[in-house]
């Protein structure tokens, strides 16, 4: 004769799964924010590397570039970009100009750039006007990192997690706090165009 569960035993698979449930679902949304941080760092990275690759190889003749937005949270490859004066305001503004859009990419949704000011601060972009979109532009045949203050040896572009944080921007100990936790991600890039995650 088979014996059918109980109602006691039903109820205690029922708690145990339950209790799993309650322990595992925070600890995935976790992992799903990091993963998250991580891919477009890659992204970022990859894009980064595809624009040095180009200007090494001086591919159609050109050199190549990357430019950053921050209220989209876009970034684009760019074929010969270059510095060039506003327009509406040319002796007191200047701006990136793309060049040739070669193809433009966007983070998730959640995630933003460090405002365009400050990500020129800590990208180490020369950028002689006060609002201006950051970018990095690679050196043909050398692939070096062309429009770097001369005085620095590397920039950093941050992206963070503005669902989760408050923009930790142009605060380094914020910056580093927010690396530690996976709630940000940063990509390095040196004045000799070595390109790594932060």
């Amino acid at each position: 004769m088979r014996r059918a569960f109980t109602i006691v035993e039903l109820l205690i698979v029922v708690g145990i799964v339950g209790l799993l449930a309650a322990l595992l679902i925070p600890v995935f949304g976790t992992w799903r924010e990091r993963s998250v941080v991580r891919s477009a760092a890659r992204d970022i990275e990859s894009i980064l590397k595809l624009a040095r690759s180009k200007s090494l190889a001086s591919e159609g003749g050109a050199k190549y570039g990357v430019l950053f937005y921050d209220g989209a949270a876009n970034f684009s490859l760019c074929k010969n970009p270059a510095y060039i004066p506003d327009p509406v305001v040319p002796s007191s503004y200047n701006v990136y100009s793309c060049g040739t859009l070669i193809n433009s990419h966007t983070l998730g949704s959640s995630l933003s750039f460090c405002a365009p000011y400050t990500s020129s601060t800590e990208l180490k972009s020369l950028a002689p006007g006060w609002a201006v979109v950051p970018g990095v532009f690679f050196s043909k045949l050398t692939g070096e990192y062309e429009n770097i203050d001369p005085a620095s040896t590397e920039g950093v572009i941050y992206f963070y997690n503005k669902n989760k944080i408050a923009s930790p921007c142009g605060d380094q100990p914020a910056l580093d706090a927010c690396l530690a936790a996976k709630t940000c991600g940063g990509v390095v890039i040196t004045k000799s165009g070595v390109i790594y995650e932060k």
